[in-house]
């Protein structure tokens, strides 16, 4: 499966998105190569463009990109670069445990592909000139997918559900398309409760909650134990649990409602209050391992500290390139995502250095380990001490206080240039942190969440209505609204937290309500992003308007939580490098 740094991660979901690599920005590319098949110029990348059909009517695109050969899973937004380890085999530029392979017939052409690591794997053959029906749905030829679909003769319109459902799921500027596609298949299948529900949850997505109730309400008539119609009318309101379901789920001691509503002036005045109270000083540093890596371009040695923050012992890397000097490097505090499992720190996935390239080697690197989690490094793992649900507000503590413990042991740092950069949940923090610590000087955010009240729904679901059912079912972390409720609600089912404390929380999570207080800062947002929406980035830029900061949020039209990194990794780049010039 591809796998996302950071952020939730819902594995079913993404079974699907390796199913279905498509690229419905470009024209397909016949399988006919306009050149001699040969294989001796190991140059020539064009010989291995083409679509691939996959199991269950699906595609794999591979195509030519900049000189580089490329995979891009269209449903999950994401170009991913394909780096030659021996003849026709390949790995994912940065994932050496997934490996594509393509194959030849006997005239040397290429007429498959196969694919390890992915979670969907197997050998496909080459596609010609047709276009299958999910090509035809994703660019804007619904009615005529579905007819596609249902002239395959099948008893019913699950295949095709399960299509729409991917598309609702992952590439919500589609939705529209997917709404047809149900229209259409409604007229086969006018008894399918699965195919009105589907429909329902479009609805939801497009904000017709009209159309929704009336679907969902068909689907329930049609199955009476259809579960995503009683999802859809329960979180409308129209449907309320029984007995049963209230005492077997989860209660807190407030309404929704009441949590949800939006932050007063006097609670956000309260947040700024409570964070100059904490101390969060460089104590008890110690280093505990040396060792080396290599960045890609440089050559770097790795010092692990320890510290102590709020009387518990964490731990971080600090990453000196080889030769330098004493307090000229800039350093930059790079901050990593997080997952339902916490998944460790591994300092040779690190993004920041990825994105200076030839670069990387003026740059001093500060990376922090947060509570409850774990740093893996020469061969040993360092567990950082504390709550790993204490994710956002308590995260950021643990990356200011690990920047004073680093800072403290290391010469060659340049305190008056400090940047910080993080993706999705790392990106957050990096926000956070510049509104909290004045000697930040730069911001790059990917994909970072702003506000936990109002921008986190999903698929046109408000948060609080995925919370309340998510408290109903007593969902697990990976589940819809899990990780919110292991973050932000668990005190409160327990009795440790009251509706303040709870929103207080939040609010210190949420940088929307500071964003007047950035320093020069770049934000990213990718408009497929079905984890963080891109109303996340609207609400930023509406709360920036008229304020006098130097600050740019972008937008990746064909990118979900995963950015585009032919566009993200030169601004950013462009950016971090401004660090260089006192």
């Amino acid at each position: 499966m591809f796998k996302i740094r950071g952020f939730n991660i819902i594995a079913k979901a993404m079974i699907l998105i390796a199913c279905s690599l498509f690229a419905y920005s470009q024209p397909a590319r016949n399988s006919v190569n306009t050149k001699a098949c040969s294989q001796n110029d190991p140059n020539d990348l064009d010989r291995y463009a083409g679509r691939f059909a996959m199991d269950g009517g699906l595609v794999l695109v591979s195509r030519v990109v900049d000189g580089e050969l490329t995979v891009r899973p269209i449903v999950w937004t994401s170009v991913q670069t394909l780096r030659r380890t021996s003849g026709d085999s390949f790995g994912i530029e940065g994932r050496d445990d997934r490996k594509i392979a393509f194959g030849r017939d006997a005239g040397g052409c290429v007429d498959s592909v196969t694919i390890n690591g992915f979670g969907s794997d197997g050998t496909f053959r080459k596609l010609g000139g047709e276009r299958v029906p999910i090509e035809l749905l994703l660019s804007g030829e619904p009615e005529q997918a579905a007819r596609s679909m249902i002239n395959d003769d099948t008893p019913s319109g699950a295949k095709a559900v399960s299509l729409a459902r991917t598309v609702l799921e992952m590439v919500p500027s589609k939705v529209p398309f997917a709404i047809r596609f149900l229209n259409s298949l409604s007229v086969q299948f006018p008894r399918d409760a699965s195919v009105f529900s589907a429909l329902g949850d479009g609805y939801i997505s497009t904000g017709e909650l009209g159309k929704a109730r009336i679907s969902f309400q068909r689907a329930r008539g049609l199955d009476p134990k259809d579960a995503a119609a009683i999802r859809g009318l329960r979180r409308l309101g129209l449907l309320s649990p029984t007995a049963d379901e209230k005492a077997a789920g989860w209660t807190v001691p407030f309404p929704l409602d009441r949590l949800f509503a939006p932050p007063t002036e006097a609670e956000t005045m309260q947040a700024e209050a409570d964070w100059a109270t904490r101390d969060l000083a460089a104590k008890d540093v110690a280093e505990v391992a040396e060792g080396k890596i290599d960045l890609g371009n440089t050559k770097a040695d790795v010092r692990i500290i320890s510290h102590t923050i709020h009387g518990q012992k964490n731990y971080g890397a600090i990453i000196i390139p080889r030769g330098a000097e004493t307090g000229i490097h800039p350093a930059i505090l790079d901050l990593k995502g997080v997952s339902p499992s916490f998944f460790p720190l591994d300092l040779n996935h690190l993004i920041s250095p990825e994105i200076l390239g030839d670069r990387q080697g003026d740059f001093i690197y500060f990376v922090p380990s947060f509570r409850g989690e774990t740093l893996k490094f020469g061969g040993k793992d360092y567990v950082s001490e504390g709550d790993p649900t204490d994710s956002w507000d308590g995260a950021t503590d643990d990356s200011l206080a690990f920047l004073n413990a680093a800072l403290s042991v290391t010469p060659q740092a340049d305190k008056s240039r400090i940047a910080v950069f993080g993706k999705s949940r790392g990106g957050t923090l990096a926000m956070l942190a510049g509104i909290r610590d004045k000697r930040i000087k730069k911001v790059v955010s990917w994909s970072g969440p702003v506000d936990w009240f109002e921008l986190m729904g999903a698929n046109g679901w408000p948060e609080s209505a995925i919370v309340a059912d998510a408290l109903l079912k007593r969902v697990e972390p990976q589940e819809d609204g899990g990780q919110f409720v292991r973050t932000f609600l668990a005190k409160a089912i327990s009795g440790e937290r009251n509706l303040a404390q709870v929103r207080l929380h939040m609010i210190e999570s949420s940088p929307l309500y500071f964003a007047d207080r950035l320093p020069p800062f770049q934000a990213y947002y990718g408009v497929e992003d079905r984890m963080v929406p891109v109303r996340n980035g609207r609400a930023l830029e509406r709360a920036l308007q008229n304020r006098d900061l130097v600050h740019r949020i972008f937008y990746h039209a064909e990118a979900g939580h995963d950015l585009n990194p032919k566009l993200a990794y030169p601004e950013s780049k462009k950016f971090l490098l401004g660090l260089l010039s006192k």
